[in-house]
This record gives C-alpha cells, sequence and structure tokens, in this order.
C-alpha cells in the first residue's frame, strides 16, 4: 500500500439547462439562469448565502451582462442574506477569466473552473483583467451595484478570500442556449501527524481513488506501472513544516 497525501478542492455539483425561448439568440434568459443557480445549490445542499464567489460567463456584451448580473444578485445577491444566520454586510464578488485570456469557446468553461480552483487553494480573489467602467445597464456605478445588488467586483488588487468557508459558483453559457453552472468549495481541512509521531507521518493520510483510462489494455499497464513507481518514489518523503508548499493544498496528478 502507497500512503500519498492528496489535498483537492470539492466540486460539490453541476447542473446544466436550456434557456427559455429567447428574443435572440444573443439575449439569453435571466429566469433560467437564477433556476439554473437554485438547482445546482439544491443539489450540492448548499445555502445560496454560503456562495462568497461567482465566477460570471461575462462575454462584456451590452445585453448578456445585465442578464447575468440580475440573476446572480437574484439568487446570491442581497435576497439571500435575509437567511437566518447570514452575514447582513456579505457581498458576492463576481469576475471572469475572459478579461484575462479572452473567450475560449469550447475551453471557456475549463479555463473558468481552473481559476477559481486556484483561488480556492490560495485563498486569494484577483482584480478583474482590463474592468474600467461599469455597465449602466447593471448599475450606475460598483458603489450602487453594492448597495441594490449586493454584488462587488474586485477591480483594484488582489484581496484575501476571507469567507469562512469558500464556495464559488462557475457559470459558462453556450451560444445555442445551453446553460452550466457549478458548485464548487474548499476542501475539508485534514488533520496533520502529530509531530511527536516520526514512525509513520503519513500514516493518517486519507485515501483517493485514481481513475486510469487508456485505448488498450497495453498502455493500461504502462500507466498503472508508472503511476505506481511515482508513488513508490513520494511514499517516504513529508513536507518540511517550514515549506510553504506544505501548508497549503497540493495535488498529485
Amino acid at each position: 500500500p502507497k500512503n500519498i497525501e492528496l489535498r483537492h478542492e470539492i466540486t460539490k455539483h453541476h447542473h446544466d439547462s436550456q434557456g427559455a425561448a429567447p428574443v435572440s439568440i444573443a439575449v439569453p434568459s435571466g429566469r433560467s439562469q437564477s433556476e439554473l443557480y437554485r438547482m445546482a445549490l439544491a443539489q450540492a445542499r448548499m445555502h445560496p448565502s454560503r456562495v462568497s464567489y461567482v465566477e460570471a460567463h461575462g462575454t462584456g456584451t451590452q445585453k448578456g451582462d445585465p442578464i447575468e448580473c440580475r440573476s446572480i444578485a437574484d439568487v446570491f445577491g442581497t435576497a439571500s442574506r435575509a437567511a437566518p444566520g447570514a452575514d447582513q454586510r456579505r457581498v458576492v464578488r463576481v469576475g471572469s477569466v475572459k478579461g484575462n485570456i479572452g473567450h475560449g469557446e469550447a475551453a471557456s468553461g475549463i479555463a473558468s473552473l481552473i481559476k477559481v480552483l486556484l483561488m480556492l487553494r490560495n485563498g486569494k480573489i484577483p482584480p478583474q483583467a482590463g474592468f474600467e467602467v461599469l455597465n449602466p445597464a447593471i448599475a450606475g456605478s460598483t458603489d450602487e451595484m453594492s448597495r441594490t445588488h449586493g454584488l462587488e467586483i474586485c477591480s483594484k488588487r488582489v484581496s484575501n478570500w476571507d469567507a469562512k468557508f469558500r464556495v464559488a459558483c462557475v457559470n459558462n453559457y453556450g451560444a445555442s442556449g445551453t446553460n452550466v453552472a457549478l458548485v464548487v468549495c474548499q476542501p475539508p481541512v485534514l488533520s496533520r501527524p502529530s509531530t511527536a509521531d516520526n514512525t509513520s507521518p503519513r500514516r493518517h493520510a486519507q485515501k483517493y481513488p485514481f481513475l486510469i483510462t487508456s485505448h488498450s489494455a497495453t498502455h493500461l499497464g504502462q500507466y498503472t506501472a508508472e503511476l505506481s513507481s511515482l508513488l513508490d518514489d513520494h511514499s517516504g518523503t513529508t513536507p518540511r513544516d517550514d515549506d510553504d508548499d506544505a501548508q497549503r493544498p497540493s495535488s498529485l496528478l
């Protein structure tokens, strides 16, 4: 048996839907988007007040962005503060990776997910790239956007993601009206072995399955042998307590 400690972000649930008949292919349905978020949250058993960041589809269009912002605010914004125990001062931060890399077309969804996973890993929210002026169809100013909708665009500098439990919603929409929402949250905190236990520092590490696929049995055997060799090479290593990488989640791929 190989004892390898893995820490990773948790994909709680995703849901997809088809937008209601829009007036134009370029005009999405805000009602369908809001219903999609609620279905994804329900299946993830997550209250909307727990979501503190939304990675928007955010293509920068005059029609689409205001509709998406209203659907986000409808589910995650001011209305969700009415929940028992919810922070009345909470605002949901909104951003989109398209400001950094443009529209990735079919890869735009995975780009958004990768961004959010890195944010969860580092506990940081980056500023929205290229943001200068808010679309007036959303709100007259960012302050008004915060007061009216309970949404905030991180526009100046990298900020700490200071929620007690970090949860995000990742949106991605297709040109044909297909809507997808993904609820992602931080991983559970794993207790580190006692420093007094020097005999087996990773004895208490959790176990995770590896899914290995291949086009042939021969290649599958090769992949399995390479992975087994990699695990053997790392089975005796332990990160130092003063190592920065040891203090944050890591992935072994």
